[in-house]
């Protein structure tokens, strides 16, 4: 039964991903975050190239978020990792998101940082069950570690010490 809950919602994920906004209107930041969470659930949704690119374009365009890329993402951007662009792309969109979704949090780039990795993780994992020889150990490794709740931990030292000066906000 859960994986036909699952493959619904992956169809309708797809079908909304299939309806992405028209690409002469403005995308409103609300529009990107629901794009991005669209993007978690179906990573490799025939569409999904296309919203990436448009979301490329708006987080360029956009005064609302400022994504900072740290080299906090272990195998990433190393060209040979499966879905490599796919995942780093999910990372700094997950970054932006968080930004729109918690305005008061702006500017706390561990957060941010934070935020990206787990939207990194959730389209890693829909990745993996799409093409289980696309698996990254590191990866598996941190997912296991989210659903664990122990994924800040483990990733919170790479955080400070590679994008943040001052120690994280509680």
């Amino acid at each position: 039964m859960r994986s036909a809950v699952l493959i619904a919602g992956l169809l309708t994920a797809s079908t909304v991903l299939a309806q992405a906004p028209d690409s002469h209107a403005p995308m409103t930041s609300s529009e990107a975050v629901r794009l991005i969470q669209l993007l978690e659930q179906a990573p490799l949704a025939e569409s999904a190239r296309k919203v990436r690119a448009d979301l490329i374009d708006w987080a360029a365009e956009t005064n609302d978020v400022t994504i900072t890329i740290c080299d906090v993402l272990g195998p990433i951007p190393n060209s040979t990792v499966p879905y490599g662009p796919e995942l780093l792309v999910q990372a700094m969109f997950g970054n932006g998101a968080f930004q729109i979704q918690h305005p008061k949090s702006k500017g706390n780039e561990y957060k941010a940082q934070l935020a990206g990795i787990e939207s990194m993780l959730r389209a890693y994992e829909r990745i993996i069950k799409a093409d289980p020889t696309a698996r990254i150990p590191q990866y598996d490794e941190w997912l296991g570690d989210l659903k664990a709740g122990r994924l800040e931990a483990k990733i919170a030292p790479s955080i400070q010490g590679k994008c943040v000066d001052a120690p994280a906000e509680a």
